[in-house]
């Protein structure tokens, strides 16, 4: 009888945890968001649904905007496939004049009907953003419906060439 009682408690001793330490206090001021921040989120969501479903595994279907300091759109792209560039890079190439439209070079991608000046481009953005990407002016704005990857796999990291632009 006892043994079937101290298992019966098992569960709830197991499930015990002690509460989670206070979060730091932010470095950067916060905001709330104003609803013209909600529509490009909304259209950087509505960019990451343009690819087919899976065809971005095993990374996740990613849209990115970028604003000009005034609220202008520079750029707009989507991730289209698994290996191919991040929705920041097409966003940022449209936005640094190096492309016409970001959105419509991935769905290039997307399409296998991409040009041989594309390819070109996108290989000397592999080897390195830093090299390729000239400044956006001071103060402009990213949105992306997911964070920035930091890490270098079959791509360069977003997260660094979003610093470096």
């Amino acid at each position: 009888m006892l043994r079937l009682l101290l298992l019966a408690l098992l569960p709830a001793v197991l499930s015990f945890s002690p509460p989670a330490p206070p979060l730091p206090a932010p470095s950067l001021p916060l905001h709330a968001a104003l609803p013209s921040d909600l529509e490009h989120l909304s259209s950087a969501r509505s960019l990451a649904s343009t690819p087919p479903p899976g065809a971005t595994y095993p990374n996740p279907p990613v849209g990115c905007v970028v604003l000009s300091p005034s609220g202008a759109r520079l750029g707009a792209g989507f991730h289209p496939r698994a290996g191919a560039p991040h929705a920041e890079a097409f966003a940022l190439l449209e936005a640094t004049g190096l492309l016409p439209d970001g959105a419509a070079a991935a769905q290039s991608i997307v399409s296998n009907t991409a040009t041989p000046e594309l390819a070109e481009l996108i290989a000397a953005y592999l080897a390195g953003p830093a090299k390729l990407l000239p400044k956006l002016p001071a103060g402009c704005t990213a949105y992306v419906s997911l964070e920035p990857c930091c890490h270098v796999g079959r791509t360069p990291a977003c997260a660094a060439a979003r610093v470096g632009a």
